[in-house]
Formats: structure tokens, sequence, C-alpha cells
């Protein structure tokens, strides 16, 4: 695996210098009031999904492939496709949608799903499951094989935004 983290150093200390605070001029105020501190903060990034498995540290495919839920996602082997699939992507809808409790709505994996939304992770579960997984890389085992915490979470690693202060 690509450790990202290295590209994103310099990102990082302009962003912490940039939170702090960078004193600008503006033209367009009077002279006595024409200097102000400019402060940033980045609010999101945008990837692709081989990307964001990539630079997040997270699988991208095989098992738990989808982030928000972690460990809560339905999936199975299919022999016929020869591939991991998904099911139980009609747990999001709500309650009573026609797709759920209408008669056909065991065409899709053979029974209706009836089951809730999934728990979807929160900032501070991922920061928990990339320290578990650290912790274990420290001791000597392989990322990867059996026993490993990324096995169980999805979460290869702790991304370098993380240690932003916001």
């Amino acid at each position: 695996m690509v450790n990202f983290d290295v590209y994103f150093e310099l990102v990082i200390e302009e962003l912490e210098e940039l939170w702090k605070g960078v004193a600008r001029l503006d033209v367009l105020q009077p002279p006595s009031r024409q200097t102000f501190m400019l402060r940033t903060m980045l609010m999101w990034t945008i990837h692709d999904f081989l990307g964001y498995g990539l630079v997040f540290g997270c699988q991208h495919q095989g098992y738990k492939t989808c982030p928000p839920c972690g460990s809560s996602i339905g999936f199975r082997w299919s022999k016929e496709l020869g591939k991991v699939v998904f099911e139980g992507s009609r747990q999001w809808l709500r309650r009573y949608h026609p797709y759920k409790t209408h008669p056909n709505a065991t065409h899709f994996i053979g029974a209706k799903e009836l089951w809730m939304k999934p728990y979807t992770t929160t900032g501070a579960n991922t920061l928990r499951w990339a320290q578990r997984t650290k912790k274990w890389v420290a001791w000597g085992n392989v990322l990867g094989s059996r026993g490993c915490p990324s096995k169980e979470t999805g979460l290869k690693c702790q991304f370098a935004l993380f240690k932003l202060p916001y």
C-alpha cells in the first residue's frame, strides 16, 4: 500500500498556518482597516472511489468497501458472477417504502429486506479503528494477515488530514 501521508505533509503545514491566520491586505477598505487576518480550513475533498481508498487508507475492493457502513454492510461471494456482491441496499429506504413491502420485494435477493439502515461510522470510530490497525502493525504483524483489525473494519491506516486541529 502506498503511503500518501508523505505527499500531504506540506499541505498540512500550510493548512495549519492558514488555520492560525495570516495577515492580508484589503485594498477596498479605508487605510486604517486594510489589514485583516485571513483564516481558512479544508472542508472536504473529492475523489473517485479508487483514489478515496488509496488516499484515506480504507478498502476499495473486496469485502467491507463501504467506508460509512464499515462492518455493517451486507455482502456475499457470488459464484454466478465470480465476485463480491453487496446486498441490502434497500435498507437505506424508509421503513414502509413500497420496495420493502411490495409483494415483489423478494425479487432482489429472494427475501424481503425489512431491516433498518446500518450503523454509520463516526470520525471517532474511524480514529479508534486506525489506531488499532497501527498497533497491530507495530507489534510486527503483517497488514491484511489473519486477525488484522483492517479485515473487520475496512480501515488500513489513519489519514494524515486527521492531524489538523479542526
